[in-house]
């Protein structure tokens, strides 16, 4: 009978096999082969693998797309405390996938998830803390995940958060807090930010008023069809 050491050892060495396939090292990229080895390292409770095999079933990479096996496996690897299988499983659960829609049940996945650094969880989460769905409306839970999230360069959540610092949604109103986050978001294109720095360089709250710059942002806003940035540089 195999101990436990060497089930796990077995399980990584098909699964690293099953990477060398799927990335292309050392043979020809072949995502059939790699589905093979990482399915052996699956059946050996390897969480990485599971992992992998679920979201080749969600895109339909190398087999055909089946959103019942995908689910199946990221069960699988969210039990073992794989963050990512806990965020896509409480997608599931969110949008009601293959399984009954339970938000109170997603909300507990992305916690999973966004507690061990998740990033897509932790803005989930904060969208739903901010907007109450799935869980108790609560502004201060909303910006403790945003705040998480934006830490990890996420602009999503960095615009976000730039909206409560500017609204005071479970913050004090802080034009400066509310630009600086802005400033990150729109640097990095994000279409809503740079309309919002736009504005904070027009009104001068938070930033110097330049007129100039706020003219830049609503530009390069419009650019990307923002509705906002037109119809301000339309009057």
């Amino acid at each position: 009978m195999c101990d436990r050491t060497t089930t796990t050892s077995t399980a990584d060495q098909q699964f690293q096999k099953g990477l060398k396939y799927a990335i292309g090292i050392g043979n020809p990229k072949n995502y059939k082969e790699a589905i093979k080895y990482f399915r052996r390292a699956a059946e050996h409770g390897h969480a990485e693998a599971q992992y992998n095999l679920g979201n080749y079933y969600f895109i339909g990479l190398g087999l055909n797309k089946n959103k019942k096996q995908a689910q199946k496996f990221y069960q699988l690897a969210a039990k073992q405390g794989h963050a990512g299988a806990q965020y896509n499983l409480g997608n599931f659960y969110f949008l009601g996938e293959t399984v009954n829609k339970n938000k109170r049940l997603a909300i507990k996945f992305f916690g999973l998830a966004a507690n061990q650094g998740n990033v897509d969880a932790q803005h989930i989460l904060g969208w739903c803390y901010y907007h109450g769905d799935g869980v108790r409306k609560n502004y201060k839970q909303a910006v403790k995940y945003l705040q998480m999230a934006a830490e990890q360069d996420d602009t999503d959540s960095q615009y976000f958060l730039g909206e409560c610092y500017f609204w005071g949604d479970g913050v004090s109103i802080n034009d400066k807090q509310a630009a600086s986050y802005y400033q990150l978001a729109a640097k990095e294109g994000h279409a809503s930010a740079q309309y919002m720095l736009g504005r904070c360089y027009l009104m001068g709250m938070g930033l110097g008023k330049n007129e100039k710059q706020a003219l830049k942002y609503f530009r390069l806003s419009a650019e990307q069809n923002h509705t906002g940035a037109q119809y301000r540089l339309g009057d």
